[in-house]
């Protein structure tokens, strides 16, 4: 099928610019071959049945699913893909997907309900731009403490309606913020699509990366070590707790395990509290053989000096003969001591001898307490063969956190510029094989090759616009040649980024820092593919935007000219095949 517009999309039973009557035919042709053999009759019904469908069905119809059809022509489309630069093509929209991306045919389409043709003869088509690294939405108002828990999410300004216009207006579809610091783990970032200004909390999606600053400032060397002595002592605390956690989840599934083979389960003193409320309960008004109500006469159930000793007994002393006070002594079992005979301190106003001193008869301990002591020695024997189950670990936030760049389940960017501070940042990665990027990277010229050989990517971040009142001596290494470099090195992937301004500055500057990296001799197709393709792939998004390929959303933006141009503006952007922007109305 070659020709109209309408052909790259239409099956190939029958293409939409052919007639109905003319499909009939080829229809009609169909049925008799496959047919052949067959009697007539049952042959004409059928080919009447697919005759009413056709008639039935309007030659539009295709154009009007998902809510029309549109299709850019003639433009020169940058696809940041495999398919490169495509001269005089058609990108072709539909249900929100890019349909089809390839070179126009130059026929005239006729005008058709649903379809928005748009004709971009000397124009270019991108993909929606990504920054990469920004803090677009986030004023902090001054320096913030590390905290590896926080999130961009809970900080993002969603009302800061124009900083992300102005985004908009310069071809950003799609923003990474990340939380500010000084240094340290600053929590985690956020990607912010620009798909409606008046709705950007509902396409924020949480936790793209972990994020973490080493170096900035004037910080002298031992500073900086002491910064990455820090960093490296949270990863070995979530290593460790990883760890026991993984640990923890063998035994407890061995122990689960264990209970379905019906083994007996040791109770531990959380899970015996239903064992103590009992015992509890059996004991209430027992009286035991403390110093209170211990077996006393209900007149006598209290404590009293009034002859210089405490009485004891079932009666009070001046009531117990002292053959009644020996023959009491010996039915609790006492043994005298040599040379002394009970009772003879009965009525002396100091005793020195105190029955209740004696610790087999005379303890606070309940009969109870001994059995259970007795018990406990008896069941010592029987630990081996009984169950316990396993403790878990205490939580941890910040190790729950990084532990999860630890199993790679999470990208973590480093944001480094002196070379020195690459170098050891990327003995970090390595010693923990972490899924890193490298962010900034100012000074990144004499190490790109260090870089590309520990297979992490990096994200550059020019310096253009107000330094938002922040130190900016980490700086001092810029080179806008650094960009070169990591092309020239292979370092995969290589994103180019408005970089951490501040202050509602951002995704506005993303083109002129690309255009920058081009005056230091980065490729413009590679500088093209840094702020689309490559920074979707940073962000982990690249299966859904960043390119212009069929199936992937349709984040597309048309260009007066060359987008790293400086006479070039943004005239139309669509996030999800919707116009969002149009430089002629306003957005």
């Amino acid at each position: 099928m070659t020709g109209t517009v309408s052909r790259y999309t239409q099956s190939p039973i029958h293409p939409v610019d052919r007639p109905p009557l003319r499909r009939w035919g080829k229809l009609k042709y169909s049925c008799y071959c496959s047919l052949n053999g067959r009697d007539a009759l049952t042959m004409r019904v059928i080919c009447r049945v697919i005759l009413g469908w056709v008639l039935l069905t309007p030659t539009t119809s295709v154009w009007a699913q998902g809510g029309g059809i549109t299709a850019i022509r003639g433009a020169t489309v940058l696809t940041s893909s495999d398919a490169g630069t495509i001269e005089n093509g058609v990108v072709i929209m539909r249900g929100g997907k890019i349909a089809d991306v390839r070179v126009s045919s130059g026929q005239a389409v006729p005008p058709m309900p649903g379809l928005n043709l748009i004709e971009a003869e000397g124009k270019y088509v991108t993909a929606g731009l990504i920054d990469a690294w920004s803090t677009l939405g986030l004023n902090p108002g001054g320096p913030i403490a590390p905290v590896a828990t926080s999130r961009a999410t809970d900080a993002l300004n969603v009302y800061d309606r124009d900083a992300f216009a102005d985004a908009l207006r310069m071809g950003v579809t799609g923003v990474c913020v990340t939380p500010p610091a000084a240094g340290g783990f600053s929590g985690t970032a956020a990607f912010v699509r620009l798909k409606d200004l008046n709705d950007l909390a509902g396409n924020v999606t949480d936790d793209v990366c972990i994020v973490a600053q080493v170096g900035l400032g004037t910080k002298g060397p031992v500073s900086r070590l002491a910064e990455l002595k820090a960093l490296r002592d949270l990863l070995e605390t979530a290593a460790a707790y990883r760890d026991a956690l993984d640990e923890y989840d063998e035994k407890l599934e061995d122990y689960k395990k264990a209970l379905k083979d019906g083994k007996t389960v040791k109770l531990t003193k959380d899970d015996d509290k239903e064992k103590e409320k009992k015992a509890a309960k059996k004991g209430e008004g027992r009286r035991g053989r403390g110093r209170r109500g211990r077996g006393r006469h209900p007149e006598h159930d209290h404590e009293h000096d009034h002859h210089g000793h405490t009485c004891v007994g079932i009666r009070c002393c001046d009531e117990i003969t002292e053959d009644e006070f020996v023959e009491w002594l010996q039915s609790l079992g006492e043994k005298k001591e040599e040379g002394h005979v009970p009772g003879d301190d009965i009525g002396n106003e100091h005793v020195e001898y105190d029955p209740w001193a004696d610790p087999d008869w005379a303890s606070d301990e309940p009969e109870e307490k001994k059995d259970d002591a007795k018990d406990k020695k008896d069941g010592d024997k029987k630990d081996d063969d009984e169950l316990k189950k396993p403790d878990k670990p205490a939580y941890d936030p910040v190790s729950e956190v990084l532990m999860r760049a630890i199993k790679r389940e999470i990208p973590i960017r480093f944001e480094v510029h002196r070379p020195g501070d690459v170098l050891h940042v990327l003995k970090l990665i390595d010693t923990y094989y972490l899924d890193a990027t490298v962010v900034g990277a100012s000074g990144l010229l004499p190490v790109a090759e260090n870089v590309a050989d520990a297979k992490v990517g990096v994200i550059v971040g020019q310096v253009i616009g107000s330094a938002g009142g922040n130190d900016r001596s980490h700086l001092r290494d810029l080179n806008l040649q650094s960009a070169a470099a990591s092309q020239h090195a292979e370092v995969s992937p290589l994103v180019l980024s408005s970089g951490r301004q501040g202050n509602g500055v951002g995704g506005q500057y993303l083109t002129q820092n690309a255009a920058l990296a081009v005056s230091g001799g980065l490729s413009e197709d590679a500088a093209i593919r840094a702020i689309t393709i490559e920074a979707a792939r940073s962000c982990k998004m690249a299966d859904e935007i960043g390119s212009l390929e069929k199936g992937k959303k349709a984040d597309v933006v048309l260009w007066s000219g060359h987008p790293l141009a400086p006479d070039s503006v943004v005239e139309k952007v669509f996030v999800d095949g919707v116009e969002v922007y149009s430089r002629e109305g306003g957005q």
